[in-house]
Formats: structure tokens, C-alpha cells, sequence
């Protein structure tokens, strides 16, 4: 009798559980960050899933593959969609709409006829530019594209990159040639405020091919084509570097300048006070393609190559961190771009933007970002820009320019000319927008 009713209990409780009118857990999804990066990962928390199943999921309309990484987080990688786009799981007979997400990534190119050469930052305003126009100096909007030329100043494609930084940073220095010989190149001292005006037509700069940077009174940067010469005018003492340099950027503090650098072992790092080299990177790096300091100017960001190669191929990249007063290696990451050359920082101190140019042909390019964690130097997003049409390209220089308040970002791509030829030179610069989380 006793088994009979055990019998009986039991097949009441199988009932109970096969029974169609038990109750359904609908499962519950939420968004674990709502403002991302293109190519970035998105985490969903989720709850009610059961185990091991893994729900479909539409970023807009694009559906992506979901992982688990526990049992209540799901992880994706955002696709290439821009904006504000709804993502929506679908769980067996459920569809729950999980929410909103803002995606940021590159969302305009546009192109500046007439710019050419190592472009700069003009201080205090906003996405504008200093660099070479087709027949004098220019001063460009790159989110408006509008452009001032000054015919009647200098400009010289075999004695000019660019305008060479100073550490008066509202002073350039642009150089042409005197006499309209080779040698030697002239320079002209020029402030942006209140408006571009020439601050010395003789500063005293050396009559090196290219005048590259000011780093202190009487302390120059010049380069050739194949030596870099640090001249101290002060001190009456020159040092001469092998190879070869477009840009170089001046520490915050003054004390410190790095380099773009290509190509031999042991990339210097200069000492700013007396122009000589404070120190040389390990010599297993033969290039820098990018450089920013801190805004305390204790750490140095480089973007380092591990071969003398200039073609992307055989080159090998890594991000450096490094205590900018003696380069002690902080942290590094290694990573894989076109070609990479500008640095930035996010004002907002989450980031570290590398920019990359990729030629596509002779006078196509497209732009690609890579975006790290400031604290981690891990990698977040990689992103690839449309392509524009440009003028031929022998020599390429990049810039990051970021806009905070608009929540905009731009690398402007520019040609650099390494022989003299006619005017004008009818050049033609890429601007790539990108937005910002």
C-alpha cells in the first residue's frame, strides 16, 4: 500500500513539472554602457537565459554574434553603424527590445585643396590648423574647410616641411630661400595671436635645409635629408643625429622634445634647454611615427617601429609609454596599422588615439584609428574611415585634432614635397571627422 502511494506522489510532481500551465521566465537583458565605439566591445547583462543558451541580437539591423563570458553577461563586438541604433535580443519565442545604444566612429571626409606640408595646431582655437598653402602660409578650419591664405609670406618646398613648432606654443617658424638659391633657407618667426603677424624676419635660425622647431632661445632643430642637426647657438655647439625628421613635439614643460624619426637605431629624445639628446629609445627602434606628452609632461607617448623599413610590411609597431625626464618604459602594447603617424591624448583622460594613413593607389587615401585605454594600453577599437581623392602623394604627414565640446575628432592627412617645383602647388589635404563617445 505504502508503495502505491509513494508511486502516486511521484507522478503528481512529474504533472506538476511537464504541466503546459507552468509559469515561463521571460528573460530580462540590460545595456552595460550606452555610448561606444564602432568595433568596440559591448557587454549586455542578462538574467532568465537557460544554461548555455545564447540569444540572436540585432545592433540596428545587423545581427552579430553574442558570446557568454558568465552566466549573466553577454558580450558583442558593435558593427560599423553610426549614431543611435535600438539592439534587440531575441531569446527562443521572446524578442525584448534592450535598448539604445550611441555609436561613434568616422562620419565625414572632406577634402582642402591648397594645403600641403606638416600641419600644427593653432592655440586657443578651435579644429584650426597652420601649414603651407599653395603659394604662402595657411590657416585652415578643418570641420568648415575654410582656409586664409597670406600670398606675400614665405614658403619654400625644398626649405619647409611645415611650420616648425617653437616653445612659445603661438609662435611658428617657416623658413624659404634666400636669394633663390638651394642655400641657405631663411627663416621668419610668426604668431597666430591676435592674428598672424611675422614676430622676426631674422630670428637667427640655422640656414639647415629644413628648420623643423624652436626649442628654446638660440636652440634650433634643422634637418636634411639624411641628418638631423641640433644647433645651440648659445653654446656655439651643433650635434649632428643621422636621419631624419617632419615634426617634432615640445614637452609642456619645456624640457623635452620629441621626434617623428626614421631611419637608424636608437630614436633620440632631445633635451630641449641645451639641444642636445637627454637619451636614445632601445635600440631595438629605428623609427618614431608619433609622439604626444602628457599634459604634466611626465610621460612620453610614442608610437615605435622596430625596423629601419619605411614600408608598412616590414615594420612592426608598438605604443610606448615612457617617464619622459630619462624614457624608463612604463608599458607598452604591441598593434598593426597602415602607416601610422600622429598621437593624441583624450582630454577626458580615457584615451589614446594612433592615427594610420593607407594610400590606395597614388592619389586615394583612407584613414584608420586605433583607439587604447588610457590607464591600460589596451586596445579598444580600430576604425576605418571612406576614402578621398587626393594629389599625389610622395611623402605623407598626419594630424589628430580633437574638438572635446562637439565631441568631434580629425586626422588631416597632408602631402609633403620634397623638391622644388612651380607654384602653385596645387596639393590637395584629407580631412577624416570622426565622432567621440
Amino acid at each position: 500500500m505504502t508503495r502505491f502511494c509513494r508511486l502516486g506522489l511521484l507522478l503528481g510532481v512529474l504533472a506538476c513539472h511537464d504541466s503546459p500551465d507552468a509559469p515561463q521566465v521571460t528573460p530580462a537583458f540590460r545595456l552595460h554602457g550606452t555610448s561606444v565605439w564602432s568595433g568596440s566591445q559591448l557587454q549586455i547583462m542578462a538574467t532568465g537565459l537557460g544554461r548555455g543558451a545564447v540569444p540572436k541580437v540585432l545592433v540596428g539591423s545587423v545581427a552579430v554574434p553574442v558570446s557568454r563570458m558568465n552566466d549573466t553577461t553577454l558580450t558583442l563586438t558593435v558593427p560599423a553603424v553610426l549614431g543611435s541604433v535600438p539592439v534587440v535580443a531575441i531569446a527562443g519565442r521572446d524578442t525584448v527590445n534592450v535598448g539604445s545604444i550611441t555609436v561613434a566612429g568616422f562620419d565625414r571626409v572632406t577634402t582642402v585643396p591648397g594645403l600641403l606640408g606638416v600641419v600644427s595646431p593653432v592655440a586657443g582655437q578651435v579644429n584650426t590648423v597652420i601649414g603651407n598653402g599653395d603659394t604662402g602660409l595657411a590657416i585652415v578650419n578643418v570641420e568648415t574647410g575654410a582656409m586664409t591664405t597670406y600670398p606675400k609670406s614665405v614658403n619654400s618646398a625644398e626649405c619647409n616641411w611645415g611650420p616648425g613648432v617653437t616653445s612659445n606654443g603661438d609662435e611658428f617658424l617657416f623658413a624659404r630661400m634666400q636669394s633663390d638659391s638651394f642655400f641657405p633657407c631663411r627663416a621668419e618667426l610668426w604668431s597666430t595671436t591676435p592674428s598672424l603677424h611675422v614676430v622676426d624676419s631674422n630670428p637667427g635660425a640655422p640656414a639647415a635645409d629644413r628648420i623643423t622647431a624652436g626649442l628654446a632661445s638660440g636652440r634650433w632643430v634643422g634637418t636634411t635629408h639624411n641628418f638631423i642637426t641640433l644647433e645651440n647657438l648659445v653654446a656655439l655647439r651643433d650635434t649632428i643625429i643621422s636621419g631624419n625628421t617632419d615634426r617634432v613635439m615640445i614637452s609642456p614643460r619645456g624640457d623635452r622634445a620629441a621626434m617623428n624619426f626614421c631611419c637608424f637605431v636608437g630614436v633620440p629624445v632631445l633635451d630641449a634647454s641645451s639641444a642636445t639628446v637627454a637619451y636614445r629609445l632601445d635600440t631595438y627602434f629605428a623609427q618614431s611615427q608619433g609622439a604626444v606628452f602628457s599634459p604634466a609632461g611626465d610621460t612620453l607617448f610614442v608610437v615605435a617601429g622596430d625596423s629601419a623599413s619605411v614600408y608598412p610590411g616590414g615594420v612592426h609597431y608598438i605604443l610606448l609609454a615612457l617617464r619622459a625626464s630619462d624614457g624608463l618604459i612604463l608599458d607598452s602594447t604591441s598593434f598593426a596599422i597602415g602607416t601610422p603617424g600622429a598621437v593624441a591624448l583624450d582630454p577626458g583622460g580615457r584615451w589614446i588615439y594612433v592615427s594610420g594613413i593607407q594610400g590606395l593607389g597614388t592619389t586615394r587615401v583612407a584613414a584608420t584609428l586605433m583607439v587604447f585605454d588610457r590607464a591600460t594600453l589596451a586596445p579598444v577599437a580600430t576604425l576605418n574611415s571612406d576614402t578621398a581623392d587626393v594629389s599625389s602623394r610622395v611623402h605623407i604627414s598626419h594630424l589628430i585634432v580633437l574638438d572635446p565640446a562637439s565631441h568631434h575628432g580629425y586626422i588631416i592627412d597632408t602631402g609633403i614635397i620634397h623638391n622644388i617645383v612651380s607654384f602653385p602647388f596645387q596639393e590637395i589635404a584629407a580631412v577624416f571627422r570622426f565622432t567621440i563617445p
